[in-house]
């Protein structure tokens, strides 16, 4: 737009307000770019950062655990249906295995989901500076667009 008003002449009234309306979105692009830089650094990255580390470890280990799961309710179920006193020695046996790891495996994943809550208020601050900024981006290109209004005279 800038250009097109030295086209036509900055001292014409097409001209003067084509300048007007190209300041004006310069500036509404100059807030749109900070608001972009400030969402993706308070917001956008610390959801990345949690999704690619912590919730992929999480999401491995309650996917461990429901194997271990499986695991031992086969081994129930192959205890169940032993009939012989060594097929049954080794169900036993399996069992204890399988009880041991499945146990060891919901104290993990336990432990993981705990730590979710102090991850949650991090977001729901990360959310809440979200919030903000883009409050103060719309305000921003509120007051731009009046400004403009009020220079051309509207």
């Amino acid at each position: 737009m800038l250009e097109a008003a030295n086209d036509f002449g900055p001292g014409s009234p097409y001209g003067s307000t084509l300048i007007k309306v190209g300041e004006s979105q310069r500036r509404l692009g100059g807030a749109e770019r900070e608001f972009m830089h400030t969402s993706a650094i308070n917001f956008l990255t610390p959801l990345r950062n949690f999704l690619e580390g912590d919730w992929r470890t999480i999401s491995k280990e309650r996917r461990l655990l429901q194997n271990r799961r499986l695991d031992l309710d086969a081994c129930k179920a192959r205890l169940k249906k032993a009939k012989a006193a060594e097929a049954k020695a080794a169900a036993e046996h399996e069992l204890r295995v399988a009880q041991t790891e499945f146990d060891r495996q919901a104290e993990v994943t336990r432990l993981l989901l705990e730590g979710i809550s102090s991850t949650h208020v991090h977001h729901l601050r990360c959310l809440h500076e979200f919030v903000e900024a883009q409050a103060t981006y719309y305000a921003q290109c509120h007051q731009y667009m009046q400004d403009l209004q009020k220079q051309l005279g509207r």
